[in-house]
């Protein structure tokens, strides 16, 4: 059976293709960059004709990575970005027939899909899922069996539009302004979680990690690894130009762009709720989706 995940964020959209062969899941990854959270900079006509045209654009691109496969089920989704501007769903629409069709999901709809997939991989008990995306986060737990999600705005993309004077570069006082709304806000939810351990997912989280430790040589993967986050936040993002940062993750420089307010989230996320500890994963909603389907 083949399966065909089309995932349409604030940042980028990411195309999963998933197929079972000699009686194991395999999967394919491929994403194009959007940068349609600019629209929450800037929401004029001219950005929102822009931003139409970059998903066309995208579409065209990941159909060269789809010609001559047969799927059996194509799934389409589309997050944040989407909720707030409804003329990008009706563009999506155009092209339906190529993509499927396509449904918004809700963070909570997101978290509890990943929740699911991230508990039938992993073997521990007491975790609590941080899915960070361009325009919300998403924090998943489990209290008493069920499913609980709390989605936040603070998304890399909007943390910067809101917060970030220049685009290539995250100042310290910048960093402290942020920290401290993303703080306020977890108050304001009145939430009380509490886990040793937070698994930290995206297509591409722990290829990061890794090579975030081999190029600072800093070991982002023991155990307690908070300590080591904030060494790697502070030393090498914090003031430095995004030119800079790019080698510390040479197979995906852009995104190092989100990665200083990924650390700032993933950090304050993780004193909010007492975790010792980070443990990255290249799962995502959309690797997810196309697991659960099969």
């Amino acid at each position: 059976m083949n399966v065909a995940v089309y995932d349409f964020g604030t940042a980028r959209v990411k195309l999963t293709i998933t197929f079972s062969q000699n009686n194991s899941i395999c999967i394919k990854k491929y994403k194009v960059e959007t940068g349609l959270g600019k629209l929450f900079e800037n929401s004029s006509k001219e950005e929102i004709i822009n931003s139409k045209d970059k998903l066309k654009r995208s579409i065209l691109e990941l159909c060269s990575y789809t010609n001559g496969i047969n799927f059996d089920k194509k799934i389409c989704v589309v997050t944040e970005v989407f909720r707030n501007f409804p003329e990008l769903l009706e563009e999506l629409n155009l092209y339906s027939s190529i993509i499927g069709k396509p449904k918004i999901l809700s963070g909570k709809e997101e978290g509890e899909i990943f929740y699911r997939n991230i508990k039938n991989l992993i073997s521990l008990k007491d975790f609590v899922l941080l899915d960070v995306g361009g325009g919300s986060v998403q924090i998943v737990w489990e209290n008493n069996s069920k499913i609980e999600v709390l989605s936040l705005p603070i998304g890399t993309y909007r943390l910067q539009n809101l917060y970030q004077l220049k685009k290539q570069l995250l100042t310290n006082e910048e960093s402290k302004i942020i920290e401290n709304e993303i703080f306020s806000i977890l108050e304001q939810s009145g939430k009380k979680i509490s886990t040793n351990n937070i698994v930290l997912g995206s297509n591409c989280m722990e290829n990061l990690f890794l090579s975030l430790e081999k190029t600072t040589k800093i070991d982002l993967m023991k155990d307690n690894n908070l300590i080591a986050m904030s060494s790697i936040l502070n030393d090498f993002m914090i003031d430095k130009s995004y030119e800079k940062q790019k080698p510390y993750f040479p197979e995906n420089e852009n995104f190092m762009y989100g990665a200083d307010k990924l650390f700032i989230i993933t950090l304050k996320i993780a004193e909010f709720v007492n975790a010792k500890r980070v443990l990255p994963t290249n799962e995502s909603l959309s690797s997810s989706l196309a697991r659960l389907s099969l």
